[in-house]
């Protein structure tokens, strides 16, 4: 699934929706991208069961019930400005967009002698794939744990934790193995406005980013649990009214296109995790059985991470867009590889 596209004179001809089906004499192989200007992962999720459902029993009646009541989403969510924005849209709206001064975007800009194809196929060399076994979660929960106040937190979350911290040290260290007081980090978890409101079946896009932030020093000293902690203590902030602060933004071409030099920028220290292991269509049959293998590509943005299911054996694949030199100082970094196997 591919991220948002900024719509104008460049980008107006381009597909929202894009697939490819390849028949085999023993199956089927099926691409699909799709823009999320028409929907995000769950609104997939939905399409494909429906999608597989019509293609197993030959029915032209849809299982699933659907939904592209934007408005409702709104009413559901309450009337935008009774209540905080957060910090991270205020953040949004500070940016100056200015296309001369390449510092402050991720996006290819008009001083980058590059072309949007070169970009794109180094980006694409940078995508690498680690794997945590149920057995892993189990250790990562059990180690922590020992201490009965982190009793609470949950493996996936500790597993967040890890990898943010693991990660921005790699990506911080000074040669003498400090690091910089003034330098603040960004995890960013995926989440979904359907949690907030009855409305399971919305196909559109309702994802809001979960920004937490800390000083890079700071984080580095704290235990995995507390920085779970953390991660988790900007989860329950979330209220109606910040989602919808950021759902108007979304709205905005300007306003977008500043979000996009945030959350696009490569010289931010920031991991985005897109976590779809729950979804449904890893096992969606379109009348050949189960899959036998599924993947999601993850945007072309350095620490853009999705966590997939490991299929037939529980646990999570992470398809992570990362550096090579950051690659290789991860896969000698011990505490992380204590629980995450390393494929390629």
């Amino acid at each position: 699934m591919s991220i948002d596209m900024l719509r104008d004179k460049s980008t107006e001809d381009l597909p929202l929706v894009q697939c490819v089906v390849t028949w085999h004499p023993d199956g089927v192989g099926i691409l699909f991208s799709i823009d999320h200007s028409i929907a995000d992962g769950v609104g997939v999720d939905i399409l494909l069961n429906q999608w597989a459902s019509t293609m197993r029993t030959g029915s032209e009646e849809p299982e699933l019930p659907v939904d592209y009541d934007h408005e409702a989403m709104y009413r559901g969510l309450g009337a935008a400005g009774d209540g905080e924005r957060g910090w991270f849209v205020d953040m949004v709206d500070s940016v100056v967009l200015d296309k001369t001064k390449d510092s402050a975007s991720g996006a290819i800009v008009e001083t980058d002698p590059r072309t949007p194809k070169q970009v794109e196929e180094s980006l694409r060399r940078n995508v690498h794939m680690f794997e945590i076994t149920p057995e892993s979660l189990a250790q990562i929960k059990s180690d922590v744990s020992a201490d009965d106040a982190s009793s609470h937190l949950s493996a996936i979350r500790l597993a967040y934790a890890l990898f943010w911290q693991r990660y921005m040290a790699s990506l911080s260290a000074k040669p003498n193995g400090h690091f910089d007081s003034k330098e603040v980090c960004l995890i960013n978890v995926i989440h979904s406005t359907r949690s907030l409101i009855n409305q399971p079946y919305y196909i559109g896009n309702a994802v809001c980013p979960l920004y937490v932030q800390l000083p890079v020093s700071q984080m580095q000293e704290m235990s995995l649990a507390a920085v779970a902690a953390e991660i988790g203590r900007y989860m329950h902030r979330q209220s109606k009214a910040s989602w919808v602060s950021f759902l108007d933004l979304m709205q905005d071409p300007v306003r977008y296109a500043k979000f996009l030099t945030v959350f696009g920028n490569p010289d931010a220290k920031q991991l985005t995790v897109s976590n779809i292991s729950r979804l449904s269509f890893f096992n969606a049959d379109f009348g050949f059985g189960p899959p036998c293998f599924v993947t999601v590509y993850p945007a072309l943005i350095p620490g853009f991470a999705v966590w997939l299911p490991l299929s037939g054996k529980g646990g999570i694949r992470i398809v992570w867009n990362v550096a090579d030199d950051v690659f290789k100082s991860l896969v000698s970094d011990q505490l992380l590889t204590k629980y995450v196997d390393v494929v390629f």
